[in-house]
């Protein structure tokens, strides 16, 4: 639930450096409509997967791939240069002679994936053109592969899932990997979880993440769950595995397990046009309103843009009403099914009108809660999970959230800035415990469920609807994943202060879920996953060097952020600063001063910042505080002369203007 990091949203090679900055040429370069000579010479072909609105044309061992928009272009080229830092620099010399800017940093992770022997990634700063950059090489044998991505920022932003599946999917034709199926499971020995309870335990020291709890079920039993750590870093109270914390967008998987048994006993149907379900429901073009079913509400596939900065400013005005109403402000901003766009607010109304339909209650909220509670959560016996925040601070169980700021201090958060994923319940706001959510995961794997919905329903939920990466899909509210040939269920979530993830992997009769009580619980959650995987398959284990590497990336990550900011803001402009503002979807916002700090005040929250260096604008600021850490504003004047400050965390910009 969270709003998403565009920096994160930028990152195609690895999830493990969220946050290192994509940014600016020196000189803006042009894109040449022309396919520029090559002169590298190889006899290495390459498999590369094109989606659809993309175009491939080859000049000899180069590949140019344009998206809809001719200037957002990927570039794959294969030489024999022995550095792959000095191939990238040949790649931009021949390809993009106007890019000269060397790489605002470089990633090595410690191991490449099948078939490489070696992999690198940099990144560039976007500059004043609003052109981003990155650049990939892979060693393979002999060979030097290197990726170039070139695009305005708003077409990588829009684009960031097609972008992921072309340059995740580029492999040597000629490459062998080795591909894992059900013969390959292994069941779980005592010897192998003890080894599993010490390496989480010493993962969360290392990242420096309060709490945790994790629970691993195979063949219908429970074989693992246990808390780490602490529910808060006052209290001091441990975490155990009847702990609740919030999953996030985890509720959407459960969201989508309601509607399939809605639909499996008749009150619903996933073709069912919207519209005819609730015939208040609009988008902003009647025609789009018009077109869409029920199944593409959960589907992240209808082009609607992610618009998640309204949760954050202004949530203490939203109601579930609210919600369903401002989706008349949403359009879609590209076909049905063409590329990955995740959306809240749709989630939302999907939930809100399966209870309409078929729920009982005077408002949405209560329908689609007593809906879930006596459909899928009563039938589990899933007494510990709940929506109700009242009934989760009454029961004392829970653990409390963390976020960090931009000094990666821990900072405790107030459980009371949670609510704010209340009015969107259906994609967001479920709390369980691991005791609890293993339930789930035990049914599922069972050969037959007598609580779930039908085998037929959970293939429909499961249905690739749209590529997220070259091996990763979105189905109906969960996640298509990939480990060496194998396909996985899963979906993760994330609050202001909770990270949460779970897996079911039916080749190995398999599933786990993990809980955390921080923001890097999602480094956690990545070296956990490896773990597990590998010990399920009987695979070589590289979580503890991952876990190294990630560590690293956090403290340069750190470094960096800070680096880039000056002390203060000047009293100067400190003075223009100051003042009410009018956002319009985000509500009515302050800028206050309280020291020698300016605070960006939303009401619920009150973030400090800082102004950077420079930037990709003239005049940019970094807000420095939860629950927004990281996130890049800037600032222009109106015709006027007063100040107005601009927010692009994905593809909708919102302005606040000074009244």
């Amino acid at each position: 639930m969270k709003p998403q990091h565009i920096l994160c949203a930028l990152l195609f090679a690895t999830t493990l450096a969220c946050g290192t900055s994509l940014p600016p040429p020196a000189t803006p370069a042009k894109v040449s409509k022309k396919t520029p000579k090559v002169e590298t010479k190889t006899s290495l072909a390459l498999k590369i997967e094109v989606p659809k609105g993309f175009t491939k044309r080859t000049a000899g061992p180069t590949t140019f791939i344009a998206g809809p928009d001719p200037a957002l272009r990927v570039v794959v080229m294969v030489s024999q240069v022995a550095s792959l830092e000095a191939a990238i620099v040949t790649g931009w010399t021949q390809t993009d002679p106007g890019h000269t800017t060397k790489p605002k940093s470089v990633i090595r992770p410690p191991t490449a994936k099948d078939p490489y022997d070696k992999s690198i990634i940099a990144h560039y700063e976007i500059g004043t053109d609003q052109i981003a950059r990155q650049a990939i090489a892979h060693r393979y044998k002999q060979y030097a592969i290197i990726i170039l991505l070139r695009g305005p920022l708003s077409e990588v932003k829009k684009r960031s899932a097609q972008l992921r599946e072309i340059m995740g999917s580029v492999k040597p034709m000629d490459a062998t990997t080795k591909t894992l199926s059900a013969a390959d499971a292994k069941e779980l020995s005592m010897a192998q979880l003890e080894e599993l309870r010490a390496f989480v335990e010493k993962a969360r020291v290392t990242l420096e993440v309060p709490g945790a709890a994790l629970a691993v079920v195979q063949d219908g039993n429970v074989l693992f769950s246990e808390g780490f750590g602490h529910t808060d870093l006052k209290a001091k109270r441990r975490v155990t595995s009847q702990t609740q914390m919030m999953l996030g967008s985890i509720t959407k998987s459960f969201t989508a397990l309601l509607m399939a048994k809605l639909v499996a006993e008749g009150k619903l149907s996933w073709e069912t046009a919207v519209t005819k379900l609730d015939p208040s429901f609009r988008l902003k073009s009647k025609k789009q309103t018009d077109t869409l079913k029920l199944w593409h509400l959960m589907c992240a596939c209808t082009g609607v843009p992610r618009r998640d900065m309204p949760l954050i400013f202004d949530w203490e005005k939203a109601t579930p009403e609210s919600v369903m109403g401002d989706l008349r402000q949403l359009e879609l901003l590209t076909g049905f099914g063409e590329t990955f766009q995740y959306s809240n607010q749709l989630v939302a109304a999907a939930g809100f009108v399966a209870g309409k339909a078929a729920g009982k209650g005077h408002n949405l909220a209560t329908r689609y809660r007593r809906l879930l509670r006596s459909k899928l959560l009563d039938p589990l016996k899933m007494k510990n999970t709940r929506l109700n925040f009242g009934a989760v601070t009454r029961r004392r169980r829970h653990a409390m959230p963390h976020s960090e700021n931009i000094d990666g201090k821990l900072i405790p958060l107030s459980l009371a800035h949670e609510r704010f994923v209340l009015p969107y319940a259906p994609a967001g706001a479920l709390w369980s415990s691991v005791d609890d959510f293993s339930k789930l995961l035990v049914e599922l794997t069972q050969k037959e469920s007598k609580v779930l919905p039908p085998r037929e329903q959970l293939e429909m939920l499961w249905k690739p609807r749209v590529k997220v990466a070259a091996k990763a899909s979105y189905g109906l509210g969960w996640m298509n994943k990939d480990y060496r040939g194998i396909t996985f269920h899963a979906h993760g979530g994330s609050t202001l202060g909770f990270i949460s993830y779970f897996a079911y992997i039916p080749a190995a009769r398999a599933g786990f879920v993990l809980l955390t009580n921080a923001m890097r619980g999602g480094a956690l959650k990545s070296v956990v996953a490896t773990k597990l995987l590998a010990q399920f398959f009987g695979q070589e284990d590289k979580s503890a060097a991952k876990l190294a590497f990630i560590r690293t990336q956090i403290d340069k990550q750190i470094k960096r952020l800070s680096s880039e900011l000056l002390p203060e803001v000047s009293t100067e402009r400190a003075q223009v600063l100051v003042g009410r503002y009018e956002g319009g979807p985000l509500g009515r916002v302050q800028v206050v001063k309280k020291g020698k700090r300016l605070l960006l005040d939303t009401g619920a929250f009150k973030m400090a910042f800082r102004p950077k260096k420079r930037g990709r604008k003239k005049e940019m600021y970094r807000i420095v505080d939860p629950p927004l850490t990281g996130f890049d504003f800037w600032v222009t004047e109106d015709a006027k002369g007063k100040p107005e400050l601009h927010f692009e965390p994905n593809s909708t910009r919102y302005t606040l203007r000074r009244l």
